[in-house]
């Protein structure tokens, strides 16, 4: 019998916030799978939010061609929900501010809106996945990525995830 891909088996999260920079690019968030891992990412949970108005649109994508963080990177603390597996993560979540997005266009996007900004109405993110919806599955070398429209050093993009780390999903 084979498992249900929407149920977690060991799932880890994390949560990255990034600005953009006034060069100007516009903030860049990627969950991304080392080639050669042997490992696949089933994200099951994807929420992004950005702290200032914006006028333009959120991209995600999911690529095997991932681009390169760049500038201001900040790297996310990866959390277990299961503490009793201690197994070190493999994927890596960060947050570039100055990253060359000009290729990652809304026509190579599976999702592309505008969002409302985060203290409008309290802390609300926009929910791209929700849990038990069939998973997004992330191959080795690959990558998930979330880039804001909006350029500037006062634009930001914030994107919680949860994923698993499966050998064969």
């Amino acid at each position: 019998m084979a498992t249900d891909k929407r149920v977690p088996v060991s799932p880890i999260h994390a949560c990255v916030t990034t600005a953009g920079s006034a060069t100007p690019r516009g903030p860049f968030i990627q969950l991304a799978n080392p080639g050669g891992s042997g490992i696949y990412l089933v994200v099951y949970e994807l929420m992004v939010g950005c702290l200032t108005a914006a006028a333009g649109r959120v991209r995600a994508r999911r690529t095997a061609s991932p681009l390169t963080p760049a500038a201001t990177v900040t790297t996310a603390t990866n959390f277990r929900l299961d503490e009793r597996d201690v197994t070190a993560s493999v994927a890596t979540l960060k947050g570039s501010t100055n990253t060359d997005v000009t290729a990652f266009t809304e026509a190579l996007s599976f999702w592309f809106d505008r969002i409302t900004k985060n203290n409008d109405a309290g802390y609300q993110m926009t929910k791209l996945l929700i849990p038990l919806a069939f998973p997004l599955i992330i191959a080795p070398g690959s990558a998930l990525e979330l880039v804001h429209a909006d350029t500037g050093a006062a634009v930001t993009l914030t994107a919680y995830m949860k994923w698993d780390e499966l050998v064969n999903p």
